[in-house]
């Protein structure tokens, strides 16, 4: 057979220049470098060398126009005010709610930006200076939900009363987009981390401010883990262990079980088209009536409860963002929009505020409603105190099972063929005579070790809103280098033997692969990484065998763990992506190029089309006629 055309990549060396040569070409000799003549001979037959830009963690930075960008003066937050006080709060709300559907679905899509500009503005001059913007730059795009969303509030804040029905003139229109497109010059005013308060916030706390806010995860996956930790490793976890709480208990009394919220959630989403990504604008201008919503699937009550979990009036969400009234609340905080993702109109219809805010309600709402719930009640040891804590401690053992669970389907065939073993904690004596734990999991290749400890727990609302450089150095202290220490000590036990752990050789282990999984996602980049190198900069040193340690999202190891169950091995992976240009990128950098998978672990897909089957089920769908 001929050989079928290739591509090879060869590893690259940049010259003082800023040129990229292929390292074939580079001869070193006493820390000089000079190009070499590579023989026509030994070039393969129809060479092609492709030059381009190395890979870059800004390459998923997208930037919308704000209106100084665009060549038109960025009006002041009164000025926006007093335009949308004229603009009828309804219509209004409706227009914002088909283009942040639109705007959702469109993602990073310049064209499908552009269309959706087309259709909102028309033949105004405003159009040519967005098709100019989006000219520009790759990595420009026309809406951000961020504006999207601070426009949402200020609406409901200033908005003028409306009758039901009416619709906006062609003045009003024009108010209503000139405040569109100046909620933008308020989030500009606020880009650069040095000017964000008193004291700079720097780059590394307002990236990962922005990170938490604009990251968009899986829903589906949302869905079988949120199945994973509250129905079923909730319901299997000892009543007895110190931590323990009945969470289906608390879904049932405060609202309903998971799967009628999930099948709930799944029928909102059909009747706005909000999880369809191929809808055209104006069909997405859509109202839900509550009386008789879902008709003979659900009771009358049960679908009353649901429908005020879910919305708010204009009255209720003023109320929610009251006192809340400084720069960092009106750009950052959208917590009222998750947890009641509809307005509920004057005459009690629902208008789906955001796909964002749904998806949120339908996903990682089931951890923030049982936090809800926790606020609401006391620790059944220390009546004195709520049960918030106990919560989130509970909270983080199941995440740890979850990740031992998930791992271990993962690992099944591996196992079986005698290729890993898995050892979960352990707690042993440390060197000072105090109790000591190994890290949560460690996985056992003969040669290679791959540890994981596992970090519960988000970062709380205030450290996602306020321009407080603080608070998240204090989540990265905690959760990241606390962690990263912890870890980093626990592997020396082990490696020197003062940790026991069965079936371990020592003296055949070569490599040591030190993972954190936070249950976040920390936007990774060369200034978290330099600042965690600052910060503790001796970790991982002492031992010949650690290599650089690896920071994972859930969803991260959740793909991580789809390619393992495709046939590669967890230390492959791993060594990949430490020794590439992605090494200190998102890993979904590193994912989307090598080791990509569109499935789910085995243990995750079965949580998925369990709770899916069981939301439908609460809905009385399992007849496929009904």
């Amino acid at each position: 057979m001929s050989r079928p055309p290739h591509i090879h990549t060869p590893s690259l060396v940049q010259r003082p220049s800023g040129l990229y040569v292929p390292s074939a070409l580079i001869e070193a000799k006493a820390q000089t470098a000079r190009l070499l003549e590579l023989p026509e001979e030994q070039l393969p037959e129809k060479t092609l060398l492709v030059v381009g830009e190395p890979p870059s963690d800004l390459d998923a930075v997208f930037v919308a126009p704000d209106p100084e960008v665009l060549g038109v003066r960025n009006p002041t937050l009164s000025e926006i005010r007093r335009m949308l006080a004229v603009v009828p709060l309804e219509p209004a709300l409706f227009a914002v709610s088909a283009i942040a559907s639109a705007a959702w679905h469109a993602r990073r899509d310049q064209a499908r930006h552009l269309e959706l500009a087309e259709e909102i503005f028309a033949d105004r001059p405003l159009l040519g200076l967005l098709r100019r913007f989006i000219a520009e730059d790759r990595h420009h795009v026309i809406f951000n939900e961020q504006h999207l969303t601070i426009l949402t509030r200020l609406l409901i804040e200033c908005g003028a009363e409306s009758a039901p029905g009416a619709e906006m003139s062609s003045s009003e229109l024009d108010a209503f987009l000139m405040a569109l497109v100046g909620v933008g010059g308020l989030s500009a005013r606020h880009a650069d981390p040095f000017e964000t308060g008193a004291k700079p916030m720097g780059w590394v706390p307002w990236l990962l401010r922005s990170g938490l806010y604009f990251d968009r995860t899986n829903l589906g996956s949302e869905h079988g883990r949120a199945r994973a930790l509250f129905v079923e490793l909730a319901g299997e976890a000892d009543s007895n262990g110190p931590n323990w709480l009945d969470l289906g208990e608390w879904m049932a009394d405060d609202l309903l079980p998971a799967a009628d919220q999930l099948g709930f959630g799944f029928a909102m989403g059909a009747l706005t088209k909000a999880l369809l990504p191929d809808v055209p604008t104006v069909e997405r201008f859509i109202a839900i009536v509550p009386e008789g919503l879902l008709g003979g699937n659900a009771a009358p009550n049960d679908v009353e409860r649901l429908v005020l979990a879910c919305s708010a009036s204009r009255e209720e969400f003023i109320s929610a963002f009251d006192g809340f009234d400084d720069a960092d609340h009106l750009l950052w905080d959208r917590t009222p929009f998750e947890q009641r993702p509809f307005f509920r109109l004057r005459d009690g219809r629902l208008v789906l505020l955001s796909p964002r805010f749904l998806e949120s309600w339908m996903g990682e709402g089931f951890y923030y409603r049982l936090l809800d719930a926790a606020m609401r009640r006391r620790d059944p040891d220390r009546p004195k105190q709520k049960a918030t804590l106990r919560f989130t401690r509970f909270h983080g053992e199941l995440m740890e099972r979850y990740v031992e669970r998930v791992t271990e389907r993962s690992h099944i065939d591996q196992a079986r063929a005698g290729v890993v073993r898995i050892n979960g904690e352990r707690a042993y004596i440390g060197k000072r005579g105090t109790e000591q734990k190994t890290p949560d999991l460690l996985l056992n290749y003969a040669t290679d070790l791959v540890a994981i400890e596992v970090t519960g727990g988000r970062p709380s609302r205030r450290t996602r809103i306020l321009s407080d450089p603080s608070l998240i150095e204090k989540e990265l202290a905690t959760r990241v280098i606390g962690k990263l220490t912890e870890l980093d000590a626990a592997l020396v036990d082990v490696l020197d033997g003062t940790a026991v752990i069965p079936e371990l050789r020592l003296d055949l282990i070569q490599r040591v692969w030190p993972v954190l999984i936070v249950p976040s996602t920390l936007i990774q980049s060369e200034f978290l990484w330099d600042y965690i190198d600052t910060k503790a900069p001796s970790l991982f040193s002492h031992h010949g065998a650690l290599q650089a340690p690896t920071l994972f999202s859930i969803e991260d190891m959740e793909r991580a763990l789809s390619a393992v169950e495709e046939g590669a091995g967890l230390p492959q992976i791993l060594q990949a992506r430490i020794s590439s240009v992605y090494r200190r990128m998102p890993p979904s950098h590193f994912f989307e190029r090598h080791f990509n998978s569109s499935r789910r672990p085995a243990y995750l897909d079965e949580q998925v089309r369990l709770f899916h089957a069981e939301a439908a089920a609460a809905l009385s769908l399992r007849d496929p006629g009904s």
